[in-house]
């Protein structure tokens, strides 16, 4: 788990989960409550999807938060 702030200086936790079709994702829970957000990774095990995330920036944890799409969108990630 990582703890970053955005742009508006609100308080994230990034942590991996995994979708029900078995990608990898960054998942945004909202210091506070909120909207849970979740991004797609380029992992494709729990173990690189954590080295993933510990190698990332604050700055690119941002960027992927404003990447992200709501935690219970339908929408499939592409590509």
């Amino acid at each position: 788990m990582r703890a970053f702030r955005d742009q508006d200086g609100r308080r994230w936790d990034a942590v991996v989960g995994r979708e029900s079709y078995g990608i990898q994702v960054l998942l945004f829970l909202p210091e506070g409550g909120g909207e849970t957000r979740k991004a797609a990774m380029t992992s494709t095990t729990r173990l690189e999807a954590h080295r993933e995330v510990d190698a990332l920036t604050d700055a690119e944890l941002c960027e992927r938060l404003a990447r992200s799409q709501p935690w219970d969108s339908d929408t499939r990630f592409s590509g």
